[in-house]
């Protein structure tokens, strides 16, 4: 098996501390994990650092030295997907090329990009072309690595992070930090989960929270 995770998620885990933990257990559950080669460019541009921190980015790059990744290269060959992406907004070519690759032979693509995962839903394309519930966003890794790590844990790494000068996830302020319960994580991220289409979203039951 394999999954794809686009530079958003990745980013935002390395910004919470998880990334590497994030990196063993899915590799772990799934065997190879694959990076857009567009990664490594932005990991090196001045916005990248501006928004995510040295810290961050410094992970990111101990992951992809240390082999936790391969970088994905493949290109957009499919011609509904060039058609999609002339004639619908906000379905950004990176994370095309990533669907090109569930299309192609990968299980499952990681996303930190609401926008994205709302836009490709309304274009139709998922049911077209059979990829219903092969798509797990961010929250839905964090409820993996809670059930993996503890809630404790987590809630540790996010005030950590939270308390930084670089802007986290704001969804995942309203979810996460030190004193935050199972209940009140659960409805939180709950209220998240629902803004999306359901026929995207895995429903394996290591993304969903598992009872305290």
């Amino acid at each position: 098996m394999a999954v794809l995770l686009d530079n958003d998620v990745v980013l935002k885990l390395a910004q919470l501390d998880l990334l590497a933990d994030g990196c063993k257990l899915l590799t772990r559950n799934y065997g190879q994990l694959y990076v857009l080669d567009t990664l490594v460019y932005q990991l090196n541009g001045k916005a990248s650092l501006r928004r995510y921190g040295t810290e961050a980015i410094e992970r990111v790059k101990l992951c992809i030295a240390q082999g936790d990744f391969l970088l994905f290269e493949e290109l957009i060959t499919d011609s509904r997907l060039i058609n999609l992406q002339n004639s619908f907004d906000n379905l950004d070519e990176g994370e095309m090329r990533l669907v090109q690759g569930l299309l192609n032979h990968h299980d499952l693509l990681l996303s930190g990009d609401k926008r994205f995962l709302k836009a490709i839903s309304e274009t139709g394309f998922i049911e077209e072309a059979s990829l219903n519930n092969r798509f797990v966003c961010l929250e839905q890794v964090i409820c993996f690595l809670i059930n993996e790590l503890s809630l404790d844990h987590i809630n540790d790494k996010a005030s950590i992070a939270f308390q930084g000068e670089f802007r986290v996830d704001s969804a995942l302020r309203t979810c996460l930090g030190r004193g935050r319960t199972h209940e009140h994580v659960v409805e939180g991220i709950y209220n998240q989960l629902k803004e999306l289409p359901q026929i995207l979203l895995s429903v394996e039951q290591h993304w969903q929270l598992s009872s305290p």
